[in-house]
């Protein structure tokens, strides 16, 4: 219909297509990535949908399971990252949670890629807490 904005919707589909190769053209997972990063759905809107979701009952088990699954598999893109970054970021993403909560902030507020052991970064944290 007119002015629901199913044009925007169906030009964002089409171009997210249009820039795949031939071999991602024939892959439903990789249309999928595609289509949901150019409509605006990040990893980290998925995230925070797979860390806030809590089962309620009101979904069978196995289907709550499923949906944990597919969040999970869009936040850590496992078609596109190797093993060693996905626990990057889930090391990352438990360590932020560990923190103080004004450290969190500060953490936050930097968007680390990954936990540095070592160099300046390190540092400047230990100094915000004033740690030896």
């Amino acid at each position: 219909a007119a002015g629901d904005g199913s044009g925007v919707l169906l030009a964002g589909v089409q171009a997210a297509y249009m820039a795949l190769s031939e071999a991602q053209a024939k892959d439903y997972e990789a249309i999928r990535a595609a289509v949901l990063d150019r409509m605006g759905l990040p990893a980290e809107k998925y995230r925070q949908t797979f860390r806030a979701a809590r089962w309620t009952g009101s979904l069978w088990p196995r289907t709550f399971a499923q949906r944990l699954m597919d969040w999970g598999i869009q936040w850590l893109r496992p078609d596109t990252h190797t093993v060693d970054e996905i626990m990057d970021m889930l090391v990352l993403e438990q360590f932020i949670h560990s923190l103080p909560e004004t450290l969190r902030v500060w953490v936050r507020r930097h968007q680390p890629t990954s936990i540095p052991l070592t160099g300046p970064y390190l540092s400047l944290s230990s100094m915000f807490l004033s740690i030896p």
